[in-house]
């Protein structure tokens, strides 16, 4: 959000504009970067190592948050599990091609089992081994339940379609697929069964040991194999949500290695049977996914079951692209459904690279850089940097954040940096690098900041972008930073701005055609309370610290306002700094840096709202209109292209045209009201999430994603 906010601008130019101890950190940071000795080494800690440490306390939360879910989905095994649960009918399916060297041991651990067997369907693949006469053979000697043999004249090419067949051909309740490969323990069915008495359970499944082919155990647990993150998840048994179980680590990496290892409540999966049969490699995982978007999930860590690993696998580059294209399009999938939190869209990307060395270049997703400076405490610039490029990953982006030089007192290193963005801007989606060196061929290079533009124009990537926030030269006098910022919309750069006017900035002005995307605001945070009376009070954003917000033309506005109106109440808030300004107007109050939570009510509890942007405008107006609170902004050419012509008023920037706009809507209750209601309707087609599609659509525009 950008309360309490500016554009990224260039860092090291605005020093001055910081505070003491972010400017303290920065200076450290670039020292440290030149190997050179630092000052004082006993100051207070600088805003990066509180940031740092306010990060640390976060993730040990977020821990703590897993730990208790963890035991809950323990305690409702244990609790499940204990209770009565009569034998129900359980169909097991074979199905089977060219594997009869292995169907004696795969048959004769089904009838071992412990838990009753309603059926045994034996499928064959049109084998060109013995396999369907060793079929009919033992089918023929099994008489404790009845017996399918059901062969296929000619090669389904599918192994997929073979599951679809025996689920229709099933009669139980509940089916075993056991590849005819592997084998299990007699307890396996019995165990996997236990957690079905909560219906809500679709999938059982418990933890395999990995054999060779003459069934020699190599690993003992097969958990190893796909838990890469580092967790102790797997050590233990649960019963869990299928879409929490989605969302920490099926989204990430199929975690049930091995069909033969899982019981299915029976159901009409015929849908997802459909969109299986595409896929050649990993059908079983997208299978997965989608059935416990319907449903949750059992485990239990002992390995009762016995997965076969062939030694004769030969991964070539095709077989790896088609692999890391399929685990591409599982992983959007279950974004899609789920809308998955940036880290876990990052997880997702870590996966796919343990492949992308086999895998072709033309295979591979779209890639971005982003350049830009690193952030500090209350950049609302780099937030929305931020945020736009989590929007870019979810949508099948691989992005790449690259940092200049690092402001992380505590070791110069990426995983300080990432600690220290996520403390100041929230999770990120893309990997965070340091630096100016791209490390690798990027599709989009994308410049955030002025002094990242002529970065950008000097790469080799076969298409470049500026990410434009605000008219940068104007943070600047006449001189050489004005005119070196000007300079970089001449770069060629393609512009995506936030906002009509910028766009339009650069293409009358730089002859530089523009890409845009709206002012939006979070609807789910800014909108109007129910049965909340507004007071007779204005708030004003009053940011002395960022001349764009032009504060001593704010505070005589306002000192004049109470003038006109000595019952009006006035709220200053967006800045900690403790300059006094409340005292030079009559019973103000400076509520400094609020939270936006306790900004909506604050928009919802007063009559006017004042938001003065002497630049390209900033989303705060537009989260009042989203709240119902009617704006007063300036009337100068920035604001001409973006705002709605209703529920805000423009004044010119005069302290007494100012004030009587102000004083027309506080005077005129009725007509304040409409005017709150009518930006609060303007606004519902302004969700926040509209602008980061617009984005989306406009890198698309430059860079198709690939499917």
């Amino acid at each position: 959000m950008n309360h309490s906010s500016s554009g990224t601008g260039s860092v090291r130019r605005l020093l001055h504009l910081l505070p003491p101890d972010v400017q303290r950190g920065i200076s450290h940071a670039k020292r440290k970067m030149l190997g050179q000795p630092l000052p004082d080494q006993t100051l207070p800690l600088s805003a990066a190592d509180q940031a740092a440490i306010t990060c640390q306390a976060r993730q040990a939360e977020q821990q703590a948050l897993q730990s208790q879910h963890q035991a809950a989905c323990r305690t409702r095994y244990e609790a499940t599990c204990a209770s009565p649960f009569p034998p129900q009918k359980v169909s097991v399916i074979v199905p089977n091609y060219n594997y009869a060297r292995f169907l004696d041991q795969r048959l004769d651990s089904i009838l071992a089992q412990t838990y009753p067997i309603h059926e045994l369907i034996l499928l064959d693949d049109a084998s060109s081994d013995n396999s369907l006469a060793l079929l009919q053979e033992r089918a023929a000697k099994i008489t404790q339940f009845p017996v399918k043999v059901v062969p296929n004249d000619t090669n389904s090419g599918c192994v997929f379609a073979q599951w679809e067949k025996g689920v229709a051909l099933a009669t139980g309740d509940f089916f075993w697929i056991a590849e005819a490969d592997d084998f299990c323990a007699p307890e396996f069915l019995e165990t996997a069964m236990k957690p079905f008495v909560d219906d809500k359970v679709l999938l059982s499944y418990t933890d395999s040991s990995i054999v060779d082919e003459s069934g020699t155990v190599t690993r003992a647990h097969s958990r190893e194999m796909f838990n890469i993150f580092g967790t102790d998840w797997w050590e233990s048994p649960y019963i869990n949500a299928g879409k929490a179980e989605i969302t920490d680590w099926l989204s990430v990496n199929n975690t049930i290695l091995n069909a033969s290892s899982l019981v299915w409540r029976k159901a009409d999966y015929s849908d997802i049977f459909a969109e299986t049969r595409s896929f050649r490699l990993a059908g079983d995982w997208y299978f997965y996914l989608q059935v416990l978007l319907r449903g949750d999930i059992a485990y239990h860590p002992a390995p009762l079951n016995y997965y076969r690993m062939h030694s004769n696998v030969v991964r070539k580059t095709t077989s790896a692209d088609i692999e890391y294209q399929e685990i591409s399009r599982i992983q959007q999938a279950a974004n899609t459904a789920l809308s998955l939190p940036p880290n876990t869209l990052l997880a997702q990307r870590r996966r796919r690279a343990y492949l992308e060395p086999e895998v072709s270049a033309s295979a591979l997703k779209k890639r971005v850089a982003i350049l830009c400076s690193p952030p500090f405490p209350g950049s609302g610039g780099h937030r929305t940097i931020i945020q736009n490029i989590n929007a870019l990953v979810a949508a099948g982006y691989d992005c790449d954040l690259y940092y200049d030089y690092c402001l992380d007192l505590s070791g110069c290193n990426e995983a300080n940096a990432r600690a220290y963005t996520e403390s100041c801007c929230g999770e990120c989606g893309a990997e965070i690098l340091i630096g100016k060196q791209l490390r690798t061929s990027y599709d989009l290079v994308l410049a955030t900041v002025w002094d990242s533009a002529k970065d950008a124009s000097l790469t080799e990537c076969p298409h470049k972008a500026y990410f434009i926030q605000d008219y940068e030269p104007w943070f600047y006098p006449m001189g050489d930073e004005r005119l070196a910022a000007e300079q970089t919309y001449r770069y060629g750069l393609t512009p995506i701005t936030i906002g009509r006017w910028l766009a339009h900035t650069m293409e009358t002005k730089y002859g530089t055609p523009a890409l845009h995307f709206d002012f939006c605001a979070d609807l789910s945070v800014y909108h109007p309370l129910p049965d909340t009376s507004r007071r007779h009070a204005v708030c004003a954003v009053y940011q002395p610290g960022k001349p764009r917000r032009c504060s001593r033309l704010l505070l005589a506005a306002l000192r004049r306002l109470k003038e006109l109106d000595p019952d009006a109440e006035i709220l200053l808030y967006g800045s900690n700094e403790q300059d006094g300004a409340e005292q030079t107007i009559p019973g103000a109050e400076n509520l400094h840096v609020l939270p936006v939570e306790e900004l909506n009510r604050l928009y919802n509890s007063c009559a006017v709202g004042l938001s003065i942007s002497s630049s390209n405008p900033s989303r705060i107006p537009f989260e009042m209109l989203a709240a119902g609170l009617p704006v007063v902004e300036l009337e100068v050419e920035n604001n001409q292209f973006d705002f709605p012509k209703d529920g805000i008023t423009l004044a010119q920037p005069d302290a007494e045209q100012l004030a009587q706009a102000i004083y027309s809507l506080l005077s005129q209750p009725e007509k304040a009201r409409r005017a709150g209601d009518a930006g609060a309707l303007y606004m519902k087609d302004y969700p926040l999430q509209k602008g980061f599609q617009q984005f989306v659509q406009a890198v698309e525009a430059l860079l198709p994603p690939k499917s």
